[in-house]
């Protein structure tokens, strides 16, 4: 316990002593903004408003690369469903060419059964 209190009276003695010394010090008044930065004419409010224009650079730089990459995205996708509805409609001109030659052809009996039916109540 001796040894505990000894080391901590050190220790306070130590504080003590450094916090008397800096507080004595010419070097404990606040140095002008103009000597900490070490570039003449620059204050501290000029410096940190333009590293936030700089970091609202980089973000507006970042966000124009992802619009770009979500733009270039959409186009492929669009031209993919382009292609796709390109050969829908395709499809469709088919199917409806399909449509009315079945409808045609349905016509066609139905004409033929009806000239048949005709034929047969005449005899």
């Amino acid at each position: 316990m001796a040894m505990m209190a000894r080391r901590l009276g050190c220790g306070l003695a130590v504080s003590f002593a450094m916090g008397v010394a800096c507080a004595q010090t010419p070097a404990s008044k606040p140095v002008p903004v103009e000597e900490r930065g070490g570039s003449v004419g620059t204050s501290l409010p000029q410096q940190q408003r333009t590293s936030a224009a700089y970091r609202a650079l980089e973000q507006a730089r970042y966000e124009n690369k992802l619009a770009e990459q979500d733009y270039v995205n959409a186009e492929d996708v669009y031209r993919d469903a382009q292609r796709r509805a390109d050969a829908l409609k395709e499809n469709l001109a088919k199917l409806a060419k399909a449509r009315d030659a079945a409808k045609a052809k349905e016509s066609s009996a139905a004409k033929a059964y009806d000239e048949a039916l005709i034929a047969g109540s005449a005899r």
